[in-house]
């Protein structure tokens, strides 16, 4: 409820009601986001490292839900003078601790299911109460501004009241749900090479990446709305509100449909069908804006329209179900390869490339109308303006959305293939190769802490346990050298093999290297040209998120050094990286 809150009247609030200046509240969102993108990967990560005694997830909800109701009531309350400031203060905040209470809640849906079609079920009834909270905070707060017209009040009792809700329900979290016990071998898994594994290696995974990433680079549906209903139909806040209740609405009540359907045609189809249906309703919004608004001819045609827009608003968040559950299932595969259980970290993954391709969503849009003569003083915008807003929200969206619906055509995980991936790990505790069938490869046993406590199991049986022992140091090298080498490609290990572990240190050096410099000229280039920040913000984002790599690939060679890794291991461990593909 709070982040739909935040997301639907933020832009309107600061622009149109406090008259913000749209470059300004652009250059605060950029930076928002190149702050926040840089924290998903490293949260993703602490979380599934985390040991207490009341779990991995628990004391971060407990930590980041009251930061995160305190910051988004005061983003509503900024000085007079200091505006777009205030917002990126408390917005950044905001935002940063919604996402850390966000990943903790994803990674304990998926820890406590683990069956194919219960796991679509949890994230159904999931889903369902994020709609009503969505419902209650995108479409109230406007519907209580017709009566009040104290705008600033208005959202402040509103944050008040949301905040006794939370409070309320994360009590509730806190007091039933219990978590699985973790294996002490998680705390091992370097964040580097915990990454590169995800996506370079887990394919299932990068389909589903890709898919979801097309979505939020599509224009939003969320932070748009209210320029469209408000421009390009002219209509009053009444209507935004009716429209979000409707498409909410629409897909509370459909959910359980869409869910029956994705257990009897699969979860990938399911998705991909609300995805293609998504697409083709999208492309109609451009309409409204070529006809006269005034008659009764376009009234119609808008009430049809918007009743359109509802049926694709249940297909939407209808596959925000499915990509959670989906995503459970590649973790599920990710520890087939790997014996980790790493919720957060692929959780954050994915929502790091969803940050980071969400600017083409949010601000590039805002950017292009401004472009198009958009003038927030003004009541009633021009046609070009009208034109523009329809279009980006229309059919640039729609072909987003399409080519994410395209991409499912090769996803992998099925239910039949879903099975053979838990078989796979029950061969795995009991020190047996396990089949992949995703590459069709045979997968070793890790010799893990897992597997440590495997050996306990055949403690009456000394000939089984000196088997199981024995196969698990055969096909594995040691567990930590494992991970630091995934810090490095084929290639760079098979020049290590030939040249020495200081052939690493160069090309890492150099590397690092270009992209201090590639950060610098971005710099300089919206030192001399503020006007251009906002587009070169994606390089920045790009550049800097690149020398922290690089710091973790030189960290890496250091470890190596230490380590003093013998020629042949490394050698081993590039047919290792072979085997799985």
């Amino acid at each position: 409820m709070f982040s739909s809150f935040y997301n639907v009247y933020s832009a309107i609030y600061y622009t149109e009601t406090l008259k913000t200046d749209i470059t300004a509240f652009n250059d605060a969102t950029s930076l928002q986001s190149l702050i926040i993108v840089l924290e998903f990967p490293l949260f993703g990560w602490l979380q599934d490292i985390t040991r207490t005694r009341f779990g991995r997830r628990k004391p971060w909800l407990m930590v980041m839900v009251p930061l995160m109701f305190i910051s988004t009531t005061l983003v509503w309350f900024p000085p007079s003078g200091w505006k777009a400031g205030w917002y990126f203060l408390w917005g950044t905040i905001s935002l940063t601790t919604s996402f850390a209470t966000l990943t903790p809640y994803s990674a304990l849906g998926v820890e406590i299911s683990h069956d194919y079609n219960q796991r679509s079920v949890l994230f159904c009834f999931s889903t369902v109460f994020h709609l009503i909270g969505y419902l209650i905070g995108s479409s109230f707060p406007s519907f209580l501004c017709n009566f009040y017209s104290d705008t600033q009040q208005v959202y402040f009792w509103f944050s008040i009241c949301a905040t006794l809700l939370g409070i309320f329900t994360f009590t509730l979290l806190f007091v039933f749900i219990r978590e699985p016990e973790y294996k002490e071998s998680d705390n091992r898994v370097p964040l580097i090479s915990g990454l590169r594994f995800a996506l370079l290696y887990n394919k299932p995974f990068q389909l589903l990446l890709i898919c979801v990433t097309l979505q939020n680079a599509a224009p939003s549906l969320v932070s748009f709305l209210p320029f469209w209903v408000q421009y390009t139909l002219e209509l009053s806040d009444m209507w935004q509100s009716l429209l979000i209740s409707l498409s909410v609405g629409l897909g509370i009540l459909t959910i359980p449909i869409f869910t029956v359907m994705s257990t009897k045609f699969g979860k990938s189809r399911t998705y991909q069908l609300t995805l293609f249906g998504s697409a083709f309703v999208l492309i109609l919004i451009c309409l409204p804006g070529y006809l006269p608004l005034k008659t009764l001819f376009t009234k119609i045609f808008v009430t049809v329209l918007i009743t359109i827009y509802g049926l694709n608003g249940t297909a939407m968040t209808f596959s925000n179900s499915l990509y959670l559950s989906l995503q459970g299932d590649v973790i599920d595969y990710d520890e087939l390869l790997t014996g980790l259980r790493r919720e957060s970290q692929y959780t954050n993954v994915m929502q790091f490339f969803n940050w980071l391709f969400n600017l083409t969503g949010s601000v590039l849009p805002l950017a292009a109308i401004n472009k198009l003569g958009y003038n927030e003083t003004l009541q009633f915008q021009s046609n070009t303006v009208r034109y523009g807003i329809g279009y980006i929200l229309g059919p640039v969206a729609a072909l987003f959305i399409f080519a994410a619906a395209l991409i499912l055509f090769f996803y992998p995980i099925t239910h039949e293939t879903f099975m053979k991936i838990k078989k796979g790990l029950q061969d795995h505790k009991h020190g047996l190769d396990a089949f992949d069938p995703i590459t069709g490869k045979m997968v070793p046993p890790h010799y893990t802490a897992q597997t440590m406590r495997m050996e306990s199991m055949f403690s009456e049986d000394a000939e089984a346990q000196e088997s199981f022992v024995l196969r698990s140091h055969q096909t594995n090298i040691d567990f930590d050298l494992k991970w630091i080498l995934l810090h490095f490609a084929k290639i760079e290990l098979e020049l290590a093999a030939k040249k020495g572990i200081h052939i690493l240190w160069l090309t890492n050096s150099l590397f690092f290297s270009s992209w201090v410099v590639g950060f610098s000229g971005g710099i300089v280039l919206t030192t001399y040209h503020p006007q251009l920040f906002q587009f070169v913000c994606f390089w920045l984002l790009f550049c800097l998120s690149m020398m922290f790599y690089s710091l973790g690939q030189l960290l890496a060679v250091w470890q190596l050094y230490k380590l003093k890794s013998p020629p042949q291991q490394i050698k081993d461990f590039t047919r290792f990286l072979n085997s799985i593909g």
